[in-house]
């Protein structure tokens, strides 16, 4: 590969997995060093993900990437990530091939970008529940609800209100990194919007 030929390459291979980012939702932040051209962040199952790429590398097509939080990244079946260090890095002699594998890996961890409102509410017994005011389960109009054990059901949000009380951060915590971990990019409320419950009510039954 001649050394204009390799720049030509590098810089198709940078701009597809730069699209590819950022079509997952991916958001860019200042490189850390001179030596990479960018640098960005991608919320995952488990956590912020680091994807930085290289400035020059004319024979070898590479992606560098880290997870912000090393322990978790061990949940993800991959041999490529170092449980330790959380690196999970790419280097392939193809740029084709370290596209495809980078794309099928990224998009098996990355958190769907459809925010859920999730409202987390504790029972006398001490379990927590965390309800989705506005994402309507059946068209009787039950909410979707997540828990520990038995995780997804369908749920009456009155009902649940009525024989629960807001629960804290820290009581909370646990069963809030259990939702990222199946795919939720959750956003925290106090309560239901009662008129985007209605909209989405309405849509459930065809209306």
């Amino acid at each position: 590969m001649s050394r204009k030929t390799g720049k030509l390459r590098q810089n198709k291979f940078i701009s597809v997995i730069i699209l590819l980012m950022e079509n997952l939702g991916a958001k860019s932040i200042k490189p850390d060093f001179d030596s990479y051209i960018a640098k960005w962040t991608i919320l995952t199952k488990v956590g912020l993900l680091t994807v930085t790429l290289p400035s020059e590398h004319d024979n070898l097509f590479t992606v560098f990437c880290k997870f912000v939080e090393p322990k978790l990244s061990a949940k993800i079946d991959d041999l490529r990530i170092n449980k330790y260090s959380g690196k999970w890095n790419f280097h392939y002699g193809n740029e084709n091939d370290c596209i495809d594998m980078f794309k099928h890996g990224l998009e098996k961890i990355v958190i769907d970008q459809h925010v859920t409102d999730v409202a987390f509410r504790k029972f006398k017994d001490g379990d927590i529940i965390a309800v989705m005011p506005h994402e309507v389960s059946d068209r009787t109009g039950n909410v979707t609800s997540y828990m520990h054990v038995g995780q997804h059901s369908g749920a009456n949000y009155k009902g649940v209100v009525q024989n629960t009380k807001p629960a804290t951060e820290e009581e909370y915590a646990d069963l809030k990194i259990e939702l990222i971990s199946v795919g939720y990019n959750v956003n925290i409320v106090k309560k239901q919007n009662y008129d985007k419950y209605l909209t989405n009510y309405k849509k459930v039954n065809g209306r």
